[in-house]
């Protein structure tokens, strides 16, 4: 039955083409596909980039009606799923508003023409950080193949990491455009006031050739205006007419060319024809010129479609490479998979292919090259208009990544303090930072480590550490002591200040800290369980000093357009002292837009007030981040402890927390997780009046700060500034002074 349902298909797609008429290509589906068959598929020259194994053995895949005929010449067993693709995609196309990202006019997609319009554009509102284009040679056809650089000095040749983007090695093939575009807006719209965009830039070199095959491109255009042209090589004169005309770029590079025909082929008319030679064609040779006279440090060829993050080697799976490299291409691939969920895997495990750009890129230059295929199935090769810019989007933040990781590229990786959110007064505790370098360079000019506090009061040895050197892809731990004397700053929040500072860049670490020894009167911990905890989030394995935490995704980024709480149980406040909860946080949230926020209610959950910390960050106003609100986004770097002092007024009431992590429509990451909720509260000292630096005494010593105060050599913290205020006028001046010489008499 399945064999004659397949002849019948066959029979529908496989009428006369009018000479002259692009074929049409269709979507099928092959059944009880056996590996001999496979082998033959592979051998045949279909193009298999978009291909997917629904079960062991039936794969969906996209053909031209020849190459259905060859099926069915071959005794393949096929369905037919999607008649004419073209049509199909163009249906999904629309014309977009004139402000939409995507308002090129190939449905929202930009033409060859528009393209090159753009790069003009860049140039002319942005001359201090994009170049002019330029031309690294010519199509088969004559037409320019442009790329474009972005720096802080972009006509000057600096000796800075190069970074190489490229697009359309595949002229259907237009998100690989569109995700190249997006990327240039984004870092011309961020670079004035963006840390980080602007050091990416400063101490970068990007170059982006937007459009490898102008050509292909252009036909695609001819032959379907407003979109979903099916033509993929370049317009080489092969004997070859329509869509079969041409060289597949992606199979005529120089590393293993030819190696067989299970990964390109040797017919001039089959979609992965290699080419008479290795680098016959002038698009691919004039990129390999260009490639030779850079120093490129990494490289990323977007194609489409597939969801995946692909690197060598394609031309065989027992191909080998240095252990030390593989780790580099893991390192990366599977970093960017955590960021938009993209299968991390070697070529190969794909499919064998020979003569791909990757495998030359690194296998003759050394560069890391990767290939990126943007979009899933139902994406396929023209995603819908309304997918444009989201599909682009999600590789926003692999595209800074692959960036960033070329050069110098340090974050915070642990922050341990040795006494939890305590500090015993008189003793000193011990502070570890561990700093990651995970690019491929050392940061220019070293790096430094500041720890300051607006805390006076609060003494660290040292204060500064200096790195001369920080190897790339490692770790290294540095140490300061933490001391705080002062019995008055007992149950007084410390705010601890942690900047790094290398290549212009200043990231910092806030947490807070409440000198004194707590009494806690009750910890959640979750190893066991999540109940009486209630909620959307679960019960992780990763916890702070245990195995287990409260965590809102476990083991998987978190969902898009959704805000997940996890509620505690009625929790009643200690009726003495100062009041305060304590735990442990880690988060890992797309800096923002998505955030993690904590909120108590007094009245069984009918309203809920959000609390500021000071580890949160104010809300952009952007996404689901409000304005005059706080919560947690970006990263941690490890577990962080949290401290917040309760007012005083809720002692004996009944209280209830609440966890929250919204998040929208497009990047996710791991999330938020926290552990050892505790409740619990703090003395003040009893101290004698005027004891302002809190030794127990009120001697010279205290009158001294008075003095230094007043006269403006030296500002009291706030709470010194309460034990000097002798009237409680809310002023320090010569009444204070007269108080204070009668007290010591």
């Amino acid at each position: 039955m399945k064999r004659f349902f397949a002849i019948l298909a066959a029979m529908y797609l496989l009428v006369s083409v009018i000479d002259g008429a692009e074929p049409l290509y269709h979507t099928i589906e092959i059944d009880a596909l056996s590996l001999e068959g496979l082998t033959r598929l592979l051998e045949s020259g279909i193009a298999l980039e978009g291909a997917e194994m629904l079960t062991e053995n039936r794969m969906r895949l996209i053909l031209s009606e020849n190459e259905i005929r060859w099926l069915e010449d071959e005794k393949y067993v096929f369905e037919l799923i999607q008649y004419d693709m073209s049509s199909f995609y163009a249906s999904r196309l629309t014309t977009p508003a004139k402000d939409d990202f995507a308002s090129g006019s190939m449905g929202g997609n930009f033409t060859f023409a528009e393209t090159v319009d753009l790069l003009d554009q860049y140039r002319s509102d942005f001359p201090h950080i994009f170049s002019e284009k330029m031309s690294i040679g010519t199509s088969v056809e004559g037409r320019q193949i442009w790329a474009i650089k972005i720096s802080d000095n972009p006509d000057i040749d600096e000796n800075e990491p190069e970074i190489l983007f490229t697009g359309l090695h595949h002229a259907r093939e237009p998100q690989s455009l569109m995700t190249l575009i997006y990327l240039m807006d984004y870092i011309a719209a961020e670079y004035p006031h963006n840390s980080k965009i602007k050091h990416l830039v400063d101490y970068r070199e990007i170059w982006i050739v937007p459009v490898l095959n102008p050509d292909g491109y252009v036909y695609n255009q001819n032959i379907a205006p407003n979109g979903g042209g099916m033509h993929r090589k370049n317009r080489k004169s092969n004997g070859c007419t329509g869509t079969e005309m041409g060289t597949d770029l992606n199979r005529n590079y120089g590393y293993k060319w030819a190696f067989n025909n299970n990964g390109s082929s040797g017919n001039p008319c089959e979609q992965t024809y290699r080419g008479l030679s290795a680098f016959s064609e002038p698009e691919t040779d004039y990129l390999r010129q260009f490639i030779e006279s850079r120093n490129f440090v990494n490289a990323m060829n977007y194609h489409s479609y597939g969801n995946l993050m692909l690197y060598p080697f394609g031309y065989s799976s027992s191909a080998q490479m240095p252990l030390a490299d593989l780790e580099i291409f893991q390192m990366i691939a599977e970093t960017i998979e955590s960021m938009n969920g993209y299968t991390a895997q070697p070529s190969h495990n794909l499919y064998p292919t020979n003569g791909g750009s990757d495998d030359w890129i690194y296998g003759s230059k050394g560069i890391f090259a990767f290939t990126g295929e943007i979009g899933s199935y139902s994406d396929g090769f023209w995603p819908a208009t309304s997918r444009i810019e989201p599909l682009a989007e999600e590789n926003l933040e692999p595209n800074l990544y692959f960036i960033s990781i070329a050069g110098a590229n340090i974050a915070f990786k642990r922050l341990f303090l040795a006494s939890g959110s305590f500090l015993t007064i008189g003793d000193t505790t011990e502070l570890s930072v561990t700093l990651e370098n995970s690019g491929l360079d050392s940061p220019k000019g070293g790096a430094v480590i500041r720890f300051s506090s607006p805390h006076s009061e609060l003494a660290f040895f040292p204060e500064k550490i200096d790195i001369a050197y920080l190897a790339p892809r490692s770790e290294n731990s540095f140490k300061t002591k933490l001391l705080v004397n002062n019995q008055n700053l007992i149950g007084q929040e410390i705010i601890v200040e942690i900047l790094l500072e290398y290549e212009d860049l200043i990231l910092s670490r806030h947490f807070s800290l409440i000198p004194g020894e707590p009494i806690i009167v009750q910890t959640y911990d979750a190893e066991s369980g999540l109940s009486p905890w209630s909620g959307h989030w679960l019960i992780g394995n990763t916890g702070y000093n245990s195995s287990h935490g409260y965590d809102d995704s476990p083991n998987a980024n978190y969902q898009d357009s959704r805000i997940s709480v996890l509620n505690s149980p009625a929790i009643t406040i200690p009726d003495s002292g100062l009041p305060l909860i304590t735990f442990f946080a880690q988060w890992d949230i797309e800096e923002e837009k998505d955030w993690a926020q904590l909120a108590m209610s007094i009245d069984d959950g009918v309203s809920w007030q959000k609390m500021a910390l000071p580890s949160m960050t104010a809300g952009s106003g952007r996404a689901m981040q409000a304005l005059g609100e706080f919560g947690w986004s970006g990263k941690s770097y490890g577990w962080l402890p949290q401290v917040l002092l309760l007012d005083e007024a809720l002692q004996g009431a009944s209280v209830q927390f609440r966890f929250s992590l919204s998040s929208d429509r497009n990047i996710n990451s791991p999330g938020y997780i926290f552990d050892d909720f505790s409740i619990g509260w703090i003395e003040k000292a009893e101290l004698p009046p005027g004891d302002i630096n809190g030794d127990g005494i009120t001697d010279e010593a205290d009158y001294e700060l008075l003095m230094r105060h007043i006269l403006r050599f030296t500002k009291l913290d706030p709470a010194c500034f309460l034990m000097a205020d002798l009237n409680q006028d809310g002023r320090l001046n010569i009444l204070d002074i007269i108080i204070f010489k009668k007290i010591v008499e």
